[in-house]
């Protein structure tokens, strides 16, 4: 577990023609993504590298001030 101090949160706008509001997109981006490839996990305990991982982003504290970015374009 890691608790990282952040001000900015930048939630994807996927490109559907459904109706996104702000509560759908902070759920995707607290669901739950398995880590591979080149993002994949190297284990500390058993020294394996390449294990397959899991992240899931959970907010325990906000700060006082949250900026939300709306992306609406993928650098790919």
């Amino acid at each position: 577990h890691t608790f990282p101090t952040f001000l900015d949160v930048v939630l994807r706008l996927e490109k559907t023609n459904n109706y996104q509001n702000i509560y759908n997109l902070f759920h995707s981006f607290c669901d739950k993504e398995t880590l591979e490839g080149e993002e994949a996990y190297n284990c500390d305990h058993c020294h394996q590298k390449k294990v397959t991982a899991y992240k899931k982003t959970t907010f325990w504290r906000l700060p006082q001030y949250l900026i939300v970015v709306l992306g609406r374009f993928d650098w790919m």
